[in-house]
């Protein structure tokens, strides 16, 4: 009789240890699913930056070429 007591508390035991697994998967998955949404986000935020600052780096070297480009006429 005490080894099926024994039997039924240790699959009792797996039961709850298996439950408890796939309550921490179920979490993990919610976790990387909340990251991937974090960095679209970051995505979203960071890659207008970087096109503005560019754009601004365009600009500034098109000013650059056109300054030397005077300057050196000037010179001649």
């Amino acid at each position: 009789m005490s080894k099926i007591v024994k039997s039924m508390t240790d699959v009792g035991e797996a039961a709850r240890s298996t439950q408890k697994s796939l309550k921490q998967e179920v979490q993990l998955t919610g976790d990387t699913v909340h990251m991937g949404h974090e960095l679209i986000y970051g995505v979203r935020t960071l890659g207008p930056l970087l096109a503005i600052a560019l754009l601004l780096l365009i600009v500034l070297e098109i000013q650059w070429i056109v300054y030397w480009r005077r300057k050196l006429a000037a010179t001649k």
